[in-house]
């Protein structure tokens, strides 16, 4: 009876922590990231306060038609949803639940006007559990980036 109850206890411990989850995304041009590895940063020169893993890819579209393509593709992927739509200033923050414990990642995305009428995109994937996260966040930014660039041509930086 009591090994019954350790384990009801222990899959609580698992399962109440991934119900929430941070929904407020982060400001690019203020961000601070912390000390534990469980993030990645992809952003253009000069958009973001902490240095980036990679810089932002350019495309040769604009903004708009970024943003909506990034929002078209991204709501789409599996265990995620769009907790905030911010067309005026083209961002996008989302959560993306793990698949067996269900634990959120937060993941902000904000699409910048380039002076020519091309655009790039910043992205962060920050883990909400945790201190690291076995390259989870690294690999979604890079494959959502490969899924946007396979909608939005990408074009050769200045």
């Amino acid at each position: 009876m009591k090994r019954g109850i350790r384990l009801a206890a222990l899959l609580s411990a698992f399962a109440l922590p991934a119900c929430s989850a941070d929904t407020a995304g982060i400001d690019f041009a203020t961000l601070v990231r912390p000390s534990s590895s469980n993030t990645y940063l992809v952003c253009p020169k000069d958009r973001c306060a902490a240095a980036p893993d990679e810089e932002g890819p350019i495309y040769a579209v604009p903004a708009e038609q970024l943003f909506e393509r990034a929002r078209t593709i991204l709501v789409a992927e599996p265990r995620t949803a769009l907790v905030q739509d911010q067309p005026k200033v083209l961002r996008l923050v989302l959560v993306q639940r793990s698949a067996f414990f269900r634990f959120p990642d937060t993941i902000t995305l904000q699409v910048f006007p380039l002076p020519d009428g091309g655009s790039t995109l910043a992205i962060y994937s920050q883990s909400n559990y945790g201190y690291g996260d076995f390259g989870v966040n690294k690999d979604r930014v890079r494959a959502w980036i490969g899924l946007i660039d396979m909608q939005a041509a990408r074009r050769p930086a200045p």
